[in-house]
């Protein structure tokens, strides 16, 4: 069994939380969650950050990449607004929503300024980039969200 299967088990089961419950708050299908823990595929990295800011972990920490120390501890802490909580719920329960918001995020139009923290989890082709989280703008994440997998540093 691999370090991720094993760390999707125990977050979920520290964090109490079913397959299905953990499908509807990521939006992952139960299917690819079932995947994962019986160790049949492993998913890409922006399902990887996905599961682990719902289950509170670090994306390095579920990817094998941290030590057990490491292993529930939340990266950031916030509190959402009421109108927040609506506007997540809409997104996991409305497929029009759903829909309608991805295509806004995916279409170009977001601000150069904002930026997102994304996990890369693997080591370049050429050894040069480590697993690291860093910074990219709206407009790259859009640009690697696009790109096909490959091996070569983007």
């Amino acid at each position: 069994m691999s370090v991720f299967s094993k760390r999707l088990k125990s977050a979920m089961k520290k964090s109490k939380i079913t397959q299905a419950e953990l499908s509807l708050s990521t939006g992952i299908p139960k299917s690819a969650i079932s995947q994962y823990l019986s160790d049949k595929f492993k998913p890409r990295q922006e399902r990887i950050y996905i599961l682990s800011r719902a289950l509170g972990v670090s994306p390095a920490w579920l990817s094998g990449y941290d030590n057990a120390d490491t292993a529930h501890t939340r990266t950031e802490t916030f509190t959402l607004t009421d109108r927040e909580y609506q506007i997540i719920e809409a997104y996991r329960t409305s497929v029009d929503f759903r829909a309608k918001i991805d295509a806004e995020l995916l279409s170009g139009n977001m601000p150069e300024i904002l930026t997102f923290g994304v996990f890369r989890a693997a080591k370049s082709k050429g050894g040069k980039i480590a697993p690291t989280k860093e910074e990219v703008t709206a407009q790259r994440l859009i640009r690697l969200a696009k790109a096909p997998e490959t091996d070569e540093d983007i």
